[in-house]
């Protein structure tokens, strides 16, 4: 829900949680489809213009709805899923972030764990773990991804990693380039 009565409630609620004036960077966290891109950002402006946040993020947005956001203010961020499986962002988004200066924040890294190397494939989760919808651990496909890890557990070995430590650098080389850096 990015209405501008639910960004204007969370706003003041996040500053009361964490004891602050102004939240340094607050993002959109996901498309919301009821609420035209543009009203969330001008609600957003209105926030950096009352001194409550100072840079505007947006998370899983593609390179249309940041455009969107883009007409109304500059978008100072985009954070987005990235790791081994995930690397859709690297096609058209990344490059895209790029020229437009906006900073780039990966999550996702391990994958739900899967980039860990403690999942055996026989595995069920419990109601509520997000991992239950992912098409990644359904039966069906779970084999292959629990292989494919087997395989990057191999490599890793060679330069004395884990898996995740293997996966985690690989990403952070990926999207390095993009990060965000500190204010001038």
């Amino acid at each position: 829900n990015a209405s501008p009565r639910r960004i204007l409630q969370e706003i003041d609620q996040s500053l009361h949680r964490l004891g602050l004036e102004r939240i340094d960077l607050y993002q959109i966290h996901w498309p919301d489809s009821q609420t035209p891109f543009e009203t969330s950002m001008e609600t957003m402006v209105k926030l950096q213009e009352a001194g409550k946040i100072r840079y505007i993020g947006v998370s899983n947005f593609n390179r249309e709805q940041i455009m969107a956001c883009q007409r109304v203010n500059p978008v100072h961020s985009l954070q987005s899923p990235f790791n081994l499986f995930e690397r859709e962002i690297q096609g058209e988004l990344l490059p895209f972030c790029e020229s437009a200066g906006i900073a780039t924040m990966a999550y996702g890294g391990l994958c739900r764990g899967l980039l860990t190397g403690k999942f055996t494939g026989l595995e069920s989760f419990p109601r509520g773990d997000l991992r239950r919808a992912d098409p990644k651990f359904k039966p069906d496909r779970f084999g292959q991804y629990i292989k494919a890890v087997a395989d990057l557990r191999k490599l890793a070995d060679k330069y004395h990693k884990t898996p995740a430590q293997f996966a985690l650098r690989w990403a952070l080389q990926q999207v390095l380039p993009y990060a965000i850096r500190p204010a001038p």
